[in-house]
Parts: structure tokens; sequence; C-alpha cells
């Protein structure tokens, strides 16, 4: 796997987000469509991790699996 650095908040125009049982993936892309970051998140570190990127574009799986990450366990 290719090591991609974390990225300033300001450079991430779209992120992806996968939702897991107890993990999260984020995948954020510039404006290019370049992977400027990627991420492997606990449900605790989501919200956290969220809260602190600049305001940008958030496309999230949405199937009858995906967990929520506000729902108890």
């Amino acid at each position: 796997m290719v090591h991609i650095p974390k990225a300033k908040s300001t450079a991430i125009a779209t992120l992806g987000v996968d939702i897991g049982k107890n993990t999260f993936h984020l995948v954020g892309l510039d404006k290019r469509g370049a992977i400027v970051l990627r991420e492997r998140l606990s449900r605790a570190q989501i919200e956290v991790r969220l809260a602190n990127l600049a305001p940008c574009l958030v496309g999230m799986e949405a199937c009858v699996g995906a967990a929520s990450p506000g729902s108890p366990r």
C-alpha cells in the first residue's frame, strides 16, 4: 500500500466515507481529483476528525448494512 501523507484540511475538496461497523475509511481528493488523504478511523475518532475538516463535498455509502455513526452498540 502506498503511504499518502495526511493532508491539510484546506486541500480536501471531496471526501469519501466508507462506513463500517467499527471503523470508517476516509479518502480525500483535492480539486484536481488526486488522492490527498487516506485514513482508517474508529467510531470514537470519526466525529472529531470530521469536525476539524474545512467544509467540503462529502460522499457516503448508502446501503442496508451501513450502520449509523450515532447508533449504540
